[in-house]
């Protein structure tokens, strides 16, 4: 890095979000308190809330009290709001400033919402604006401003945007190394990352191509970032970052047991997680499947989780190799044990 002088936001951004090195992405109802606490369980470091539009954040209680949860737990804690109106987003961050450790401004949301909202990548084009955002949260707010980006096909362009960024006062950039245009089935850009991490002196985060574990010490030696921030994969399995393999029955109870204690805004947001992390065993249980999109609530979730453990423990039964008509037990190690004499 040309310049090893700190710059001044980096003195409001805390230790614990200078090391991150696993993170959970924002995510739109996915990534909420509950989804967070369990994937902290499983050794993430970091989590961002989902995304809120900041103009409705700042102007509606009720919506605030909804979508926004937190705990003594939960940290630490970014909180994404997208939107294109500096005012309006520095209100928004003020109502959670307290309760978190920085606030973001997405800068990267694809989808057709953003573009007819004119936020998120539809902004990466407009950088006096972009500036103006960043520059005026930084300024107004207690807690440092991270900024979520997408790469420009240019990676030279792509390192004068993150500057520019870090210029205005951003304290982290979290990048994901694909273009507006480019899908998840696309791989993200590990070098166009790197350049930007020997250019600049903010910590980087990079989101894109974790999809095992071994892939997180690829990722981070490749680059030079600081963590590495996982979606899709995180949603899949919520203990990619701990490194073990984990039963998805159990992570889904476990799934379960945090949303009775933080319970998420709608119920439809526990069966999509339920779904995402038992996907392969309710392609394997259909009518299972069809009674999770139809369940009205926790108590009913956990019956058809207690029901496809029940399966999947009456196939293990009758798939366990046997001697003498009776089921062979297995070692504490999983080996089969010796036939009884």
């Amino acid at each position: 890095k040309q310049d090893t002088v700190v710059p001044p936001q980096i003195r409001k951004l805390a230790f614990p979000l200078r090391l991150a090195r696993h993170v959970i992405s924002p995510m739109v109802n996915q990534s909420e308190l509950a989804f967070r606490m369990l994937c902290r369980q499983h050794g993430a470091t970091l989590g961002y809330s989902p995304m809120y539009l900041s103009e409705r954040f700042a102007s509606d209680a009720k919506y605030r009290q909804a979508v926004f949860t937190t705990c003594a737990e939960d940290r630490p804690l970014i909180v994404q709001f997208a939107g294109n109106n500096p005012q309006t987003l520095v209100q928004a961050a003020r109502h959670v400033e307290c309760q978190c450790d920085a606030v973001d401004l997405n800068l990267g949301c694809p989808q057709d919402i953003a573009k007819n909202g004119h936020y998120g990548a539809f902004l990466m084009d407009e950088w006096d604006t972009i500036h103006t955002l960043v520059s005026t949260m930084s300024r107004e707010l207690q807690v440092p401003v991270c900024c979520k980006i997408r790469i420009f096909a240019d990676p030279e362009h792509t390192v004068r945007y993150a500057r520019m960024l870090e210029a205005a006062g951003c304290a982290l950039l979290a990048i994901h190394g694909r273009t507006r245009e480019q899908r998840n089935r696309e791989p993200a850009d590990w070098d166009t990352i790197k350049q930007v991490c020997e250019a600049v002196r903010i910590p980087v985060i990079v989101n894109g191509n974790i999809r095992v574990y071994a892939d997180i010490d690829r990722c981070l030696q490749h680059t030079g970032a600081t963590g590495v921030m996982s979606a899709h994969t995180l949603l899949h399995n919520p203990a990619l970052f701990s490194g073990a393999e984990a039963c998805p029955l159990r992570l889904a109870a476990e799934y379960i047991d945090w949303c009775g204690r933080h319970m998420p805004s709608s119920v439809m947001i526990v069966r999509k997680h339920l779904f995402h992390i038992l996907t392969d065993l309710f392609h394997l249980n259909t009518d299972l499947y069809d009674e999770l999109f139809t369940s009205p609530d926790l108590p009913s979730l956990t019956a058809i989780l207690a029901r496809l453990q029940h399966r999947q423990d009456h196939k293990l039964h009758s798939q366990q190799p046997r001697a003498n008509g009776r089921p062979r037990k297995l070692t504490p190690d999983g080996r089969l044990a010796p036939p009884a004499i």
